[in-house]
């Protein structure tokens, strides 16, 4: 998987503003890097681009080679199905679906898996992710770093190419976000997942493999980073 912004901007016409400026950005499989930055530097426009959830301005966008810009919305969106998974600050997990029902929703909408073959991979992705006995709660009964582990099993269990993550550690305490950074370094480290993570914490982007830090809509830095040395550190 090979995912590049080239010349890539994005202005925001009804605010005037200019929320990306000629970013160029390279995402090779198995990449793990953490955006970095104030607020209104462009994270979060970089991560909708990247994930193939609004178009740019100006610039391209590829997927192994293949040229973006040009397909419609359902295009995108069947795209978007098939190879990006999400992960939110706020989990976005419907309240009315169990923990279960909320992590089988993505292979449900494809239609493409039996209904056994979805009960399996839920429930051995619950036991992955730790919360295997919470497969029957709802949302509102879980903890803040129990939502996130099931938002990020919902996220994986179609096997996307490209793991977007917003702030995914924001909403949640100290150590409940280390127990969501690590889940995430394992995914990327055992399952060879490309991670592209937006943050605010230092702590949180040194999880990553690279880091890139942005400024007023640009990339200033690119670089790689240090890996944290066990999960005890911080």
């Amino acid at each position: 998987m090979k995912l590049e912004l080239r010349g890539v901007s994005k202005k925001y016409s009804d605010h005037d503003v200019n929320a990306l400026r000629d970013v160029s950005l390279s995402l090779d499989g198995g990449d793990f890097v953490a955006i970095c930055g104030p607020s209104g530097c462009g994270k979060s426009t970089l991560l909708n681009i990247v994930g193939l959830i609004d178009k740019p301005t100006s610039g391209s966008v590829l997927l192994d080679g293949e040229e973006l810009n040009s397909l419609d919305d359902e295009k995108l969106t069947a795209l978007r199905g098939k190879r990006i998974g999400f992960v939110f600050q706020f989990f976005n997990l419907l309240s009315t679906l169990t923990i279960e029902e909320n992590v089988a929703l993505p292979l449900e909408l494809s239609g493409q898996t039996e209904e056994a073959d979805i009960r399996k991979k839920v429930a051995d992705l619950l036991e992955r992710v730790g919360i295997a006995k919470r497969a029957k709660f709802y949302p509102s009964q879980l903890s803040g770093g129990e939502m996130q582990r099931a938002a990020i099993a919902r996220a994986v269990i179609h096997a996307p190419q490209i793991l977007v993550a917003d702030e995914p550690t924001g909403n949640l305490d100290s150590e409940s976000g280390t127990v969501i950074l690590e889940l995430l370094k394992q995914l990327n480290e055992n399952d060879n997942q490309t991670i592209v993570m937006a943050t605010h914490s230092a702590e949180a982007a040194s999880y990553a493999s690279r880091r890139v830090d942005m400024r007023d809509g640009r990339i200033v830095v690119d670089q790689a980073s240090e890996l944290k040395v066990s999960a005890g550190e911080g």
